[in-house]
């Protein structure tokens, strides 16, 4: 039986580059199927199906998915630069991280390492009281937008804000999450949180008038017992708010304004 590539070509260099009967040869389904798999009249050993794809018809069905087969298994046991990680081996799996939790012999305690504790009572890792911090930095939000009206301080973003212009009117201070986030959602009973807001004056001295959280009017607590009644005139004025949450959106608020110049 004659035989011809699928695609017409006499080398099979197409996209389908299997063979089939020649056409004008009389039908033969049994010699027909084994041309269009596997490329010849004769079908392969076991050894050979079972072996490389070029131990089979390469221009054949089978030599095909042999060689698809074959490029999976590699793939599959690659583990260096497989899909932009340079070391696949170095990837903590479910098993890795489970089998290395059930082997552990020294305790969770141990594990934990330098500044964390493993509480027993909770079942999880917590920030270790005795934790020594090392001039830690903290993150400022600095705008060139003088101080007038409602002034936001985003404690997502940052607790420390500072204003770079003289103030135009006087101010409230607001302290939240940020715009979709309240200090109320992000604080647990009898957490505290500390939040500064630096604005300079000019030959007027504005200053804050309004406190809230959350948008909710609060009456600080103030440094020496005495709430400021006005600015300070070409001086820099700085405020300090300690907030602690002692119920569900209900909180405490010592405060202080520092005079620098």
């Amino acid at each position: 039986m004659a035989a011809e590539f699928i695609d017409d070509t006499e080398t099979g260099s197409g996209l389908y580059p299997t063979k089939i009967p020649g056409y004008a040869d009389a039908a033969d389904i049994q010699e027909a199927l084994r041309l269009y798999h596997y490329g010849s009249t004769t079908i392969p050993t076991t050894s050979d199906l079972n072996g490389t794809a070029t131990s089979i018809n390469t221009k054949s069905v089978a030599g095909h998915l042999k060689s698809l087969a074959n490029a999976d298994s590699t793939h599959a046991a690659l583990t260096l630069n497989v899909h932009g990680i340079a070391n696949t081996a170095s990837l903590a799996t479910e098993t890795y991280v489970t089998d290395a939790i059930n082997n552990i012999t020294d305790g969770y305690s141990v594990l934990a390492g330098d500044g964390i504790d493993w509480n027993a009572d909770t079942d999880q890792f917590d920030i270790a009281d005795s934790i020594l911090l090392v001039s830690p930095k903290e993150k400022i939000n600095i705008s060139a937008t003088a101080a007038t009206g409602t002034l936001n301080i985003d404690t997502i973003t940052s607790s420390f804000n500072v204003i770079t212009s003289n103030a135009t009117g006087n101010y409230t201070i607001n302290v939240r999450g940020d715009s979709t986030n309240t200090l109320n959602s992000l604080m647990q009973i009898g957490d505290s949180i500390t939040v500064v807001f630096e604005s300079p004056n000019g030959s007027t001295a504005y200053y804050a008038t309004g406190y809230t959280i959350d948008g909710n009017s609060v009456t600080p607590k103030w440094l020496g017992g005495t709430a400021p009644s006005a600015g300070n005139i070409n001086a820099t004025d700085v405020y300090m708010l300690q907030i602690r949450k002692i119920s569900n959106a209900t909180f405490t608020c010592l405060a202080s304004q520092s005079k620098f110049a």
